[in-house]
């Protein structure tokens, strides 16, 4: 079975074993609420951790034939199935990547769209996504995404991450064939920013990104040759971007008063528009945050959001730009979640 089929079954398993613990949940939203950090259901962190766990333990079945959750132990490098990836240990160099909250970036349309479902929760205690869980999880594509937000993945089915090393803030990844493999130029643009978009979200660990395939060093990506001959950055990148892109919350989770919402803009002013809606569709809160840079430059943002509701519901967290011409919004970026009372 190959490792995506694995990661699938165990997923499958991890779901059905657990039982949502929807009073445990409340607990931790109004606590993290407070430390502004993101909250899913707990059958859900289960279930997504479990690809942490295949890529740490090199893609073996998470559980055995008489159903014990305990983990298999790693099998060894080599064989028909490739490398397996082992847990990072402490000085190793990829350990330099050790992110609480990350984001993969996928495609929608013909931009980039950032989505956290195939990750491991950041909620568990002691998780850390390693570059290696982080390009994984990646190439795994948008199984665990959810269908209605219409992601997509230029990478290729069948990629595989051969190899990961950080050196001078500059990660070196090793990919197989299959990645450059079909697609014209802005799949190929598209599939690189992927990957360099995923492993430098924190660019004082990492800031750029080389390639390999199959273990050789390369200059072009695919026949259309894109050039990777130096690290490439999210500068190179920022064209496949949409003008808004909302990091945080992500697509159904949960949001309580006083989390924030963040990402990263590229408007008029560098104002940032933001609004609140329950599960009538009615504003109940809105406001702006001010970008880092705007007009002609991409800035990160954050902002605090307080409302007030009765009753947990679902809603939508809006996030746009205001028409300088008559104030309508613009470039409007919605993400469904689930308001939760404090």
């Amino acid at each position: 079975m190959s490792l995506d089929g694995r990661i699938r079954q165990g997923l499958v398993q991890a779901a059905d074993s657990v039982e949502p613990n929807v009073e445990g949940d409340l607990m931790k939203v109004t606590q993290r609420a407070r430390t502004r950090r993101r909250i899913q259901w707990a059958a859900g962190a289960v279930a997504v951790a479990a690809i942490g766990a295949f890529l740490f333990l090199g893609g073996t079945d998470l559980f055995d034939a008489t159903g014990d959750t305990n983990p298999i132990p790693p099998a060894s490098t080599g064989g028909d199935g490739g490398p397996t990836i082992s847990p990072t240990p402490e000085d190793s160099p990829s350990e330099a990547v050790s992110l609480t909250l990350a984001d993969l970036w996928f495609t929608r349309g013909e931009v980039l769209f950032p989505d956290t479902s195939g990750l491991p929760s950041a909620e568990l205690e002691g998780t850390k996504l390693t570059g290696e869980m982080l390009l994984g999880a990646l190439v795994a594509g948008t199984d665990h995404a959810p269908p209605e937000a219409g992601l997509s993945t230029s990478i290729p089915e069948g990629t595989k991450v051969l190899g990961f090393d950080i050196a001078n803030r500059i990660a070196t990844v090793d990919l197989s064939s299959e990645f450059v493999s079909g697609g014209g130029s802005l799949s190929m643009r598209m599939r690189v920013a992927q990957v360099v978009f995923t492993l430098t979200q924190e660019e004082e660990e990492v800031e750029g990104v080389l390639f390999e395939i199959d273990g050789e060093p390369v200059d072009a990506i695919g026949g259309e040759g894109v050039d990777v001959s130096d690290p490439q950055t999210r500068a190179d990148y920022e064209d496949l971007l949409p003008p808004i892109a909302v990091t945080s919350p992500n697509w159904g989770t949960y949001f309580v008063s006083g989390e924030t919402i963040e990402g990263i803009a590229n408007v008029f002013e560098a104002t940032v528009s933001w609004r609140i809606l329950d599960e009538s569709g009615e504003e109940i809160a809105n406001g702006f945050a001010t970008a880092t840079c705007g007009t002609g430059c991409w800035g990160d943002f954050t902002t605090e959001v307080e409302f007030s509701i009765d009753h947990s519901q679902e809603g939508t967290v809006e996030v746009f730009e205001s028409s300088a011409e008559n104030g309508e919004p613009m470039n409007v970026v919605s993400v469904p979640v689930t308001l939760f009372t404090d």
